[in-house]
């Protein structure tokens, strides 16, 4: 069996990787491999120096940044693995180092899609809705778009750590604690929540959470 089969085999059996991440890895080395049979070159004779030869023509050849990242990522496992199992004394890729990414900063939702997204949600507090839970839905995203709170910080809310005041205590990475105030709107929807649907959702359930499910315990971030 070649190094690259028993490679792909440890991966899978031994590693226990997806079949879709398998496919990557082996179209990855593939790449590779190319090069390699290009320059009549192996596994086993190629040279530090070549392998950034190896980095330069995937640039040339028009890859992004990050996938050349990945496809280096993989080589280097690979010739890991090849002095792992006696295959190779040296590792040419210890000192290959990927390009290096731009840093991209996130793309914020403009100003009406963030009030199409909370109108999708639910109704506004002060509209007599039936729909219990499309109101805390609409709480629970203008909680997040007032605080900047993450889904797991919302979800990890309980009763007593929202005052009358506004001021929430939020935990988070860590469990650091940042106490944060509530803007008007998301206040007004936190009441309407609190008022006509919390109560009817703990009662199935009693859980000290701030948002509950439909058996009236803690939400999970899955659901949100």
């Amino acid at each position: 069996m070649l190094p690259l089969d028993i490679y792909l085999r440890h991966l899978s059996v031994e590693r226990g990787l997806s079949k879709n991440t398998l496919s990557a890895y082996k179209s990855d080395l593939g790449i590779y491999f190319s090069f390699l049979e290009s320059n009549s070159l192996t596994e086993l004779t190629v040279s530090a120096p070549e392998l950034v030869e190896f980095s330069v023509t995937l640039s040339a050849a028009g890859y992004k940044a990050t996938s050349i990242s990945r496809i280096l990522a993989a080589v280097r496992g690979f010739h890991k693995f090849l002095v792992l199992e006696d295959k190779r004394l040296d590792d040419p890729t210890s000192k290959l180092r990927p390009p290096k990414l731009a840093f991209r900063l996130p793309k914020a939702l403009s100003q009406q899609q963030v009030l199409d997204l909370l109108t999708a949600a639910g109704p506004e507090p002060e509209e007599k809705s039936t729909d219990l839970l499309r109101l805390r839905d609409r709480a629970i995203l203008e909680l997040m778009y007032s605080t900047g709170a993450r889904v797991s910080e919302v979800v990890g809310l309980d009763l007593d750590e929202i005052d009358d005041s506004g001021l929430i205590r939020v935990r988070g990475k860590g469990s650091k604690e940042r106490v944060v105030p509530l803007g008007g709107f998301a206040m007004r929807s936190l009441q309407a929540y609190l008022v006509r649907t919390r109560p009817y959702l703990a009662k199935k359930g009693g859980d000290n959470a701030l948002f509950l499910n439909g058996r009236g315990t803690r939400l999970s971030r899955q659901s949100i």
